[in-house]
């Protein structure tokens, strides 16, 4: 396997785990078999472009959120450039997924999180403009 693209087993390994799914409830969601994402999570092969969407798909997370690279575990011992693309990289992720999840709300459930998000900022001190236009938006 390329080197770097054995991340894409070790993505899959955990976002399984994460939601306490075994290997086999994760295959018959994606509609592969166990052993073929045995060797998907081991790195022993790379999914296919379909076999990746049906991943992705079962996971709830887009293709580019299952091939992103990890975030390091020694997260502090990074130059301090390297630490902020990887606070980036994963604000980009949580906001996409929550993009995701607000995709699937009904226009009433949506007025009921900007109504939320709107009145949650007021608490704050207006310290920037960003939070502001975000409540606007």
């Amino acid at each position: 396997m390329t080197k770097n693209l054995t991340h894409i087993g070790t993505n899959i390994r955990r976002m399984r785990t994460e939601r306490s799914w075994t290997q086999q409830e994760l295959a018959n969601k994606a509609g592969i078999s166990r052993i073929a994402l045995i060797h998907i999570e081991h790195s022993k092969a790379n999914p296919s472009l379909e076999t990746a969407l049906s991943l992705g798909a079962s996971l709830g997370v887009t293709l580019s959120r299952l091939l992103a690279p990890p975030m390091p575990k020694d997260f502090a011992s990074l130059p301090v450039d390297e630490q902020v693309l990887a606070e980036q990289q994963e604000h980009a992720h949580e906001l996409e997924s929550l993009s995701q999840t607000l995709a699937n709300c009904s226009l009433n459930q949506l007025v009921a999180i900007r109504k939320m998000v709107t009145s949650s900022l007021d608490l704050f001190p207006k310290t920037s403009n960003t939070l502001s236009a975000i409540a606007i938006q």
